[in-house]
């Protein structure tokens, strides 16, 4: 959504409700304001549809798309709740005085302090245990999703919102989400690529290697939670860092078809490993020296070149990708070992009580 369509909402009520006070954020198809329920004052993000995407059926499928999930995700924790949709006709005059109406659809969802994404721009004030927790909280969200058969596909810190009452986050933006339970809305060539920012996608989408099932859609989840801890320590993202031009590989891939691209794929992966140490070398730097261990190798497996690779082998024999709650059991791994780390510093500091001399006559 450009800067003169946002001017257009500013000042705008919808539904009779929601008066539109201030742009927050756009996307390719829609922007993100804040306002003011009417009724109750409560303060509220809406998702407005950009009316020169309303023609597009790509945008609408998306659009209409992020409301179902969000419907079928409502009462999730750590998934940012719709609080309530709708049609606005916006009114504007065309060339010659001519009024045009446009049907612009819109979600109200709840609004958050910011995302995570501002929030690492300062990341070296933000401490350890407070990171670890908000990434734990993304991880549930995640899988929250997973339980519900819903993939994200397109995690990051941009997509993290981040709240302060109460404190904690929630896993937002679901427009390139998919419900894998649902028949494919696209061809299955539009899976191959995947629907996230290529920024942070893995190496079987850089490849055109990706596909519908459920289980690969949830290895690649895997993938972008291993590159939004990655964002966490770094603030940048992993895969451009790592190959430096995504979108060049993609391009050279397109080239092949598509049992070359997945022999050319798996002839790679040591190589692609070898890639990837540089961004593991800066994450290790990063990381406090007690959660450097256990940290690196999590971020190694969640983020390995070969999907299969980013379960567990002994998760693998009992539960599917989906589940994730053995990676939320690692995180609270590392949140003990801040905790403790901490307290030890604390114990280490605390002054101590000097004894006071005993007083003459007294026994010692």
């Amino acid at each position: 959504m450009d800067a003169a369509e946002q001017e257009i909402y500013i000042g705008v009520t919808l539904a009779g409700c929601y008066l539109i006070e201030a742009h927050l954020g756009s996307g390719n198809f829609s922007g993100v304001f804040r306002a003011t329920d009417q009724h109750t004052e409560r303060e509220v993000a809406v998702k407005i549809l950009s009316f020169r995407s309303s023609h597009s059926a790509d945008a609408r499928i998306e659009f209409d798309g992020e409301k179902a999930l969000l419907e079928l995700l409502s009462g999730c924790s750590h998934v940012v709740n719709r609080v309530d949709d709708g049609t606005h006709q916006l009114e504007l005059a065309a060339p010659g005085g001519a009024i045009v109406k446009f049907d612009v659809p819109y979600l109200v969802l709840e609004l958050a302090d910011g995302c995570l994404a501002e929030l690492l721009l300062n990341r070296a004030r933000l401490p350890w245990q407070a990171r670890l927790e908000l990434y734990r909280d993304l991880v549930k969200g995640v899988h929250q999703m997973h339980l519900s058969n819903v993939v994200h596909r397109d995690v990051k810190s941009d997509n993290s919102l981040v709240f302060s009452r109460p404190q904690g986050a929630k896993i937002a933006d679901l427009g390139r989400s998919k419900n894998t339970a649902d028949p494919s809305r696209f061809v299955a060539e539009a899976y191959e690529v995947g629907r996230g920012d290529l920024r942070f996608a893995p190496p079987e989408l850089l490849w055109k290697c990706g596909t519908e099932d459920p289980n690969d859609m949830a290895r690649v989840d895997l993938f972008l939670l291993g590159s939004l801890f990655f964002e966490i320590a770094t603030g940048v993202a992993i895969t451009q860092l790592a190959l430096i031009d995504p979108l060049a590989i993609l391009t050279a891939a397109s080239r092949l078809p598509r049992l070359a691209r997945e022999a050319d794929l798996r002839v790679r992966t040591h190589e692609l490993r070898e890639q990837f140490m540089p961004a593991y070398d800066l994450f290790e730097r990063e990381m406090p020296s007690h959660l450097r261990d256990p940290a690196v190798r999590l971020l190694r497996q969640l983020t390995d070149p070969d999907p299969t690779a980013r379960v567990p082998a002994f998760r693998q024999r009992s539960l599917p990708p989906w589940d994730l709650q053995w990676l939320i059991q690692k995180v609270d791994v590392l949140l003990k070992m801040e905790a403790y780390n901490t307290g030890a510093r604390r114990r280490i500091t605390r002054p101590t009580r000097r004894a006071r001399p005993a007083r003459k006559g007294t026994r010692t």
